[in-house]
């Protein structure tokens, strides 16, 4: 299984213009993880991402056969995406939710189109692989451990449907290295050490990572990768940093996991 830490700034889409120059060790990597899923052609591709529907004590899983969405938001209308849902793995999310009374399931859908969170990765995946299915799960308002749990818990059911799956956990780093959302010396820790913890896969040192760096750093990853971390409880994990550079104020981040 391969699972991924891959951020999603609009800029690296070219449609989106802007400076994707300056973010060239992130194209790459992007690419580099993109192609390796390929090859491994999974049945089903798991998105953990932090900008779908957001409850503050609800894990919001999408539903439904499919959705489309496009980066018109940030001025390009093309291209557009249309992905299908994996519906059975989805009902089994819920099915074993409902029976762990854990708060998550398929309720409460705000805007079904697709997400940036979603977008950037997927148009990297789609040069290389488009023969997949997916699953969408959005970030909550509650605990690192409950993000945790309910990885362990979408692991849990794509094992019972037997899926050849892959999981993208889609999260930018710090926001506060010095561009438009400004400075703050958190932020430098914060990517450093979530670094860090990612390529040594060292889950623990993340989920215990303290929430007032969490929220001085502005950053929007964390719970996406403990979600990631959640999928990995009890494996023998590989991690491998692809990339780190943060020329834009604002950390980005790729690293592969085998497990």
């Amino acid at each position: 299984m391969i699972l991924a830490v891959m951020p999603h700034p609009a800029l690296a889409v070219p449609e989106v213009g802007g400076e994707i120059s300056k973010i060239s060790e992130t194209v790459r990597a992007m690419d580099e993880i993109s192609r390796e899923i390929a090859d491994f052609s999974p049945e089903t591709i798991i998105f953990f991402t932090p900008h779908g529907t957001m409850y503050g004590d609800f894990f919001h899983v999408s539903p439904g056969a499919g959705a489309t969405g496009d980066l018109s938001r940030f001025g390009a209308s093309e291209p557009t995406f249309s992905l299908e849902y994996d519906i059975e793995l989805t009902e089994e999310i819920a099915r074993i939710s409902e029976q762990q009374n854990f708060p998550a399931g398929t309720f409460g859908e705000r805007d079904p189109a697709l997400d940036h969170g979603v977008l950037v990765p997927v148009y990297y995946l789609n040069k290389f692989f488009t023969n997949y299915k997916i699953v969408r799960v959005s970030q909550s308002g509650l605990s690192t451990a409950a993000h945790f749990e309910m990885g362990a818990m979408v692991a849990a059911a794509a094992e019972n449907l037997g899926r050849r799956y892959c999981v993208v956990a889609s999260g930018d780093l710090s926001h506060k290295l010095g561009g438009s959302y400004g400075f703050a010396p958190e932020g430098e820790t914060f990517d450093r050490d979530i670094m860090k913890f990612l390529r040594e896969a060292d889950f623990s040192a993340l989920l215990a990572m303290p929430d007032d760096l969490l929220e001085a750093a502005v950053e929007c990853g964390h719970s996406s990768f403990a979600m990631l971390a959640g999928c990995l409880a009890g494996r023998e994990v590989a991690a491998k940093q692809l990339s780190y550079e943060c020329p834009l104020g604002v950390g980005y981040g790729v690293v592969k996991f085998n497990a």
